[in-house]
């Protein structure tokens, strides 16, 4: 088995997530897994918890986070790595971008209780009493409309889509640039890493060169890495992405994007992931990192 570390997974302190860590835990263990990583969005709140079970069931983890991100109107995701995260520092500076999920959230409660699509008497308190030091998410909405208007989930999800009248895009004052958000990252002890560059690629194929601006984003973030090995990437995309990881002299990542099996049904734990080789030269390039703040 090549890809013995998966390291882009969910737990449901993630606001669109299901699993506890400890049924991640089991599952990596069940998939023959050597090592893991939890990289919950725009949180690390269950990071102290995921290391103390990670540590009992022997396996190799790092500590993660997935930041959401913009760049020239262009939504995206970046992944952070560290041995070891200031937490403090990360909770701090990524309140805005938690405030900014949770205005677009309650914009698009009152569209879809508009639409007949979520009861009028439904609060957005009581979605954001569950969250914590989390946020409410678009996932939770669709949740909403599953329930009220009973639903498939799916059918739900396509109601507030892209594209769709519904659609609330995220505020500008609550997301990061990449260039701010690799320099959140690098203060807080970590590298940062480009995730699911298919997104990017596939959505920039009208332009006619999606490489180009893929290489664009990338040096402008001043990433460390990108995500090779992913779910929704051809075997195409994953050596396009492994020869730009080779060419810009970037980590290599990868992994499943689990989020729950009703969320991310055909991306189990261990689906994706990377080698012995790249896990060990992402620990030393965070530990270079962490040399140069000491």
């Amino acid at each position: 088995m090549k890809n013995r570390y998966d390291i882009h997974i969910h737990s449901s302190f993630s606001p669109d997530a299901q699993d506890s860590i400890p049924d991640i835990i089991k599952a990596a263990k069940k998939a023959g897994l050597k090592g893991i990583a939890i990289t919950d969005h725009n949180t690390v709140s269950g990071l102290e918890k995921f290391v103390l079970a990670v540590k009992k069931a022997d396996l190799e983890f790092l500590e993660g986070i997935e930041i959401s991100s913009r760049y020239k109107d262009f939504d995206m995701h970046i992944l952070g790595y560290s041995l070891n995260f200031n937490k403090q520092l990360l909770r701090k500076e990524l309140k805005h971008t938690l405030g900014g999920y949770n205005l677009r959230a309650k914009k698009l409660l009152r569209k879809c209780q508009a639409a007949d699509l979520i009861s009028e008497k439904f609060k957005f308190e009581n979605l954001l009493e569950k969250k914590k030091d989390s946020y409410v998410s678009t996932r939770d909405i669709m949740l909403e409309i599953e329930k009220f208007k009973r639903i498939p989930y799916t059918e739900a999800a396509k109601l507030v889509a892209r594209g769709t009248p519904l659609f609330e895009k995220m505020p500008s004052s609550g997301v990061l640039s990449p260039a701010q958000a690799t320099n959140l990252l690098h203060r807080a002890g970590g590298i940062s890493v480009l995730a699911h560059p298919y997104y990017i690629t596939r959505q920039q194929k009208a332009s006619g060169n999606p490489k180009k601006y893929l290489l664009e984003i990338l040096k402008a973030g001043k990433f460390d890495g990108i995500e090779v090995y992913y779910s929704k990437h051809t075997m195409e995309e994953k050596k396009l992405f492994y020869q730009i990881a080779e060419q810009e002299n970037l980590a290599v990542t990868g992994g499943s994007d689990w989020h729950g099996k009703k969320f991310t049904p055909n991306w189990p734990v261990g689906c994706q992931g990377i080698n012995s080789k790249q896990f060990s030269a992402l620990k030393n390039l965070i530990k270079k990192g962490q040399a140069l703040l000491s």
